[in-house]
């Protein structure tokens, strides 16, 4: 039988009797045959306590029907606290674990199905009982430390093995700096203790081991944690700022703990000379030097000691002396250039190590008496920024009596003493040049009236039309041939100054200008009479005309004509003119004149003679048949009249 319930079959038995070759049937006769199903359990799932717990009571269960199962198990670790053996459920026990690790139970349940009175045994079913230990932290070790120093971290530990233990944990006492609960290990911490007696605080740990997702809490272990006093340090003045080279206050050392002894150190900054390094109950005075242009800093780090076997050594308590740099800076004497802008600051470290020039440093200043210098007035700024000029063309010197200050640090008085040169002017070693296209110019030098070593600059403004020309320069205008290729002149403007350098800014004169026009070349052309070839229209006539058309060269033009017969004019065009050569001399001044020359022709003279062949006289007085003849014996301008 495969199945969960009882099957059963029905059998019928009909008896026939045969004789004779007869059958003859009986009564049948029916009973049953019934198989039972084997015994089964559910199989029951692990189950796992913990120590000195109740179980719930374990229930077997099967899918059986139609009989009564029953139960026997048997428990092959009798020291988790079952028995081992029983029939039925087994019902809740008190568990049992007093080892290190888990202490499994293998159960074994045997089914047994009963169907009238018939027991079927089937086949058994295996769980396992796991009991937990409780959860177990070793001893942990008191600490006892002083007031501000770190505690040693505390890291539990426990001898259950396999599982997890975890730890939780509460403070009776968190005024020494450590919470009132928490997991885990306790870190490292700085312990407070700020009264004059021991403190003590007790912590408690409580170990929880979990195995299988069971968590077991064992029993909690205390410790300790005692934290002593430290004995204070006071200071008998407040932190000190001073000017450097002057003298501190003396800072004598006390405690509100009795019967101490005290111990200072000092850091002393790079730069601070005349500081004590260590010392015990007072830090005297000192005459501290600051050689920078910064506010130094000394620390002194004080600590308290008793003799009480209780209290530590106190915490290192803080006092600072700040030393001030004071202003110290060298007379110095400057060159200016008149109307020239000084902006005076002294720098640190320059020219040497020995000034010193903090970065707030003001200055007050006084002037002497000087009235060719404008511009000089006392005051106090973080800078001397005026604008001196000389009203004279010789050098003029004022003096500067300055007071440098700092951060209510007054240093030793400087003077600047400041030569004020007067602004220099340019001249020009020629003046202004008038060149005809093509020339080449005269070189031009810089100079100025005024002495002393000056650097020219010059520069051109070149029209359009002219080449050759230079664009800059310094000292000297150079030779330069100039080409004019328009018909007007063109001027080249120079603008020149004079200027020195000095305190790193340039000074600078007034710009002063110089011209070179550069005239084009001289054009002339001309119209002459023309009578049919002649330029007087009859021999021996007056009618001739010479007309010119001049441009380029300083367009200012002056003539000079001569001619026949001792003929002179001074007119650019002349008129009524007779045959003959004529000469004219242009000049404008700048170029080199230009001559012309002009032949005026007239034609020849007309000449005739009688024709005596064509004489015939008149016979008769009246008659009018007589006529006259000529012959040209020289022709001149036909036709004839």
């Amino acid at each position: 039988n495969p199945t969960l319930s009882p099957i059963v079959a029905t059998i019928t038995v009909t008896p026939v009797l045969q004789y004779n070759g007869v059958n003859c049937p009986g009564v049948s006769e029916s009973f049953t045959i019934t198989v039972l199903p084997d015994a089964q359990v559910n199989s029951p799932l692990n189950a796992t306590f913990c120590n000195a717990s109740t179980t719930t009571p374990i229930v077997f269960s099967t899918n059986t029907t139609g009989g009564i199962v029953t139960y026997e198990w048997t428990n092959n670790n009798t020291s988790i606290g079952l028995a081992n053996n029983g029939i039925g459920n087994i019902p809740s026990f008190i568990t049992n674990n007093t080892s290190t690790t888990p202490e499994v139970a293998t159960i074994t349940v045997t089914p047994f199905y009963n169907f009238n009175g018939i027991i079927c045994n089937g086949e058994a079913e295996t769980f396992e009982i796991t009991i937990n230990p409780n959860g177990q932290v070793n001893t942990i070790s008191n600490q006892e430390v002083c007031n501000g120093t770190a505690t040693n971290s505390i890291d539990f530990s426990t001898n259950r093995t396999p599982g997890t233990t975890t730890y939780s944990w509460t403070n009776d006492n968190n005024s020494i700096g450590l919470p009132a609960t928490g997991t885990g290990a306790i870190n490292a911490f700085t312990a407070i203790n700020n009264s004059l007696a021991p403190v003590i605080a007790t912590i408690t740990v409580t170990p929880t081991y979990s195995y299988n997702s069971i968590n077991c809490v064992g029993t909690s272990e205390q410790f300790t944690i005692t934290v002593n006093p430290s004995p204070v340090v006071l200071f008998s003045e407040t932190n000190q700022v001073v000017c450097s080279s002057e003298n501190t206050m003396p800072v004598q050392l006390t405690s509100s703990t009795s019967g101490v002894t005290f111990n200072w150190t000092a850091t002393v900054p790079v730069g601070i000379t005349g500081a004590l390094t260590n010392g015990t109950d007072t830090i005297p005075v000192q005459n501290l030097i600051n050689t920078t242009n910064e506010a130094l800093t000394i620390t002194y780090q004080a600590f308290a000691i008793t003799n009480d076997a209780t209290a530590c050594q106190g915490l290192e308590y803080t006092y600072l002396i700040t030393v001030l740099p004071k202003p110290s800076i060298s007379n110095e004497t400057l060159l200016l250039c008149s109307e020239q802008t000084f902006n005076y600051t002294s720098i640190n470290g320059i020219p040497n190590n020995t000034t010193i020039v903090p970065n707030n440093t003001i200055y007050t200043w006084t002037v002497s008496n000087n009235p060719a210098i404008l511009g000089a007035s006392n005051g106090s700024a973080p800078e001397i920024n005026q604008t001196l000029t000389n009203t004279t063309a010789i050098s003029q010197t004022i003096t500067y009596t300055v007071t440098p200050s700092a951060s209510s640090c007054t240093g030793a008085t400087f003077t600047l003493l400041i030569t004020v040169l007067p602004k220099p002017d340019v001249l020009f070693s020629i003046g202004n040049q008038n060149i005809c296209n093509q020339d080449t110019t005269v070189p031009v030098a810089l100079s100025s009236t005024i002495s002393g070593l000056y650097n020219y600059t010059w520069t051109a403004t070149i029209p359009t039309g002219i080449t050759g020309a230079l664009a800059n320069g310094t000292d000297v205008i150079p030779a330069q041939t100039l080409i004019n290729s328009t018909t007007t002149p063109l001027t080249i403007t120079y603008a020149a100054f004079a200027s020195f350098v000095n305190l790193g800014s340039s000074c600078t004169g007034n710009i002063a200008t110089y011209e070179i026009t550069v005239n084009p070349t001289l054009t002339i052309t001309s119209n002459v009479s023309n009578y049919n070839t002649y330029n007087v229209s009859s021999f021996g006539g007056n009618d001739g005309f010479i007309d010119l058309t001049v441009s380029g060269g300083s367009n200012n033009y002056s003539f000079s004509w001569s001619g026949p017969n001792g003929y002179t004019a001074i007119t650019e065009d002349i008129s009524n003119l007779m045959a003959g050569s004529y000469t004219v001399i242009i000049d404008d001044g700048i170029c080199e004149p230009r001559i012309v020359n002009f032949n005026l022709i007239e034609p020849n003279e007309l000449l005739a003679q009688n024709t005596i062949a064509a004489l015939q006289n008149l016979l008769c007085f009246g008659d009018t048949n007589g006529q006259l003849g000529i012959t040209i014996t020289q022709e001149s301008v036909p036709p004839y009249n």
